[in-house]
């Protein structure tokens, strides 16, 4: 078992994405990562495709969800299953951040290797 202190992990910036891991490789997971991850106001994240399996969970804040090109709103306790291989990218139409819990599945490269300057996305 890890124990992670959510408020003391390392924070990175990626993409103008202040991302966490919470849990992963470094806490002895190896088949999937868990971010917390926070979009400041009016900003947006790139268009990315993953190849493994992605959950989007929304905790606080507002915004547009696009997967596969299929555009949806979203806020707080909103979640989003989306298939591996989507094209996704999330865009935050609030005054606030948006903050949310991304579940990722690793790919087997991924598990042999993992580098913390992956979009969690």
């Amino acid at each position: 078992m890890h124990i992670v202190n959510n408020a003391e992990a390392k924070k990175f910036n990626f993409l103008d994405i202040v991302q966490q891991t919470l849990a992963g490789p470094e806490t002895g997971l190896q088949t999937f990562e868990v971010w917390l991850m926070t979009l400041k106001a009016g900003n947006e994240s790139p268009s990315y495709h993953h190849p493994g399996e992605v959950v989007w969970v929304i905790l606080k804040g507002s915004g547009r969800a696009a997967v596969d090109g299929e555009v949806v709103q979203v806020g707080p306790n909103t979640t989003i299953s989306i298939p591996a291989g989507s094209s996704r990218q999330l865009i935050n139409t609030g005054s606030d951040e948006l903050v949310m819990l991304t579940i990722r599945g690793m790919i087997p490269s991924q598990q042999a290797s993992h580098s913390e300057t992956s979009l969690g996305l």
